[in-house]
């Protein structure tokens, strides 16, 4: 802890004197091990990305000379549950008490394994999901299955409770013409399997225009969200 609490005090004079070039490590990460994915989502730029790729381990080796400086590392794909040694990494860090960690994933590799693995090291999840309807997500999350990602989520919620995790659960929504519609049934079932947070966020790139609503501005649908989401706000609260 000693490292890290200096990098954290050296860090913030650095940032108060408004130095260009640091001397302090990095204190939070965003980490991409690989753009190989177990689904094929409409919208995703990872879709339509030819040249795949997953960092070796040797490689994210240099990512771990951070670990005792950092404060929290936010774990991304892809999907990271496909790359083959991501627990070994994932207990490698949770050895530093002082990383806050996170996983964004679609959820569908979490077994009943991953799920006790992830509730033990109180490692905070976004899960990206996209519709609370079976039909409307496995259309935009092609190759994903509804059934097993709810089987998924309610093992973690079982593990989570088994050991009184005080991990962030999150539930993640790209907003588009496919689902806008959808936006308040998400507090519904964010309440129903007990996610803490709702993340809303839009599309990015020019991969799909057809769903994109906000470039160009589509009236009619960005006026229904104008309409709902105060109330879709204080449902949530």
């Amino acid at each position: 802890m000693s490292q890290f609490i200096s990098n954290q005090k050296l860090n913030d004079i650095e940032f108060k004197e408004g130095r260009a070039v640091l001397e302090s490590r990095p204190r939070s990460l965003r980490a991409i091990l690989t753009n190989q994915c177990n689904i094929n989502c409409i919208m995703c730029e990872s879709s339509f990305e030819k040249n795949k790729f997953t960092f070796s381990y040797e490689s994210i080796k240099q990512v771990a000379k951070l670990f005792p400086y950092l404060e929290a590392i936010n774990w991304q794909g892809g999907e990271v549950f496909l790359v083959d040694y991501f627990k070994r990494l994932l207990e490698e860090a949770s050895a530093y008490r002082n990383i806050r960690q996170e996983i964004q994933t679609n959820c569908l590799l979490v077994d009943d394994e991953w799920a006790e693995i992830l509730a033990k090291g109180n490692i905070d999840l976004l899960i990206s999901i996209d519709s609370t309807e079976e039909k409307s997500y496995e259309r935009i999350r092609k190759r994903g299955n509804f059934e097993k990602l709810i089987k998924n989520i309610i093992s973690l919620n079982s593990f989570r409770e088994k050991y009184k995790s005080s991990s962030c659960f999150g539930l993640c929504v790209c907003v588009m013409r496919s689902n806008y519609r959808e936006v308040e049934r998400f507090v519904e079932f964010a309440k129903r399997y007990n996610f803490q947070r709702i993340i809303f966020g839009v599309l990015r790139g020019a991969f799909v225009p057809h769903e994109d609503i906000f470039t160009p501005l589509d009236g009619e649908a960005v006026g229904y969200l104008r309409d709902i989401m105060p109330y879709v706000e204080k449902r949530c609260k």
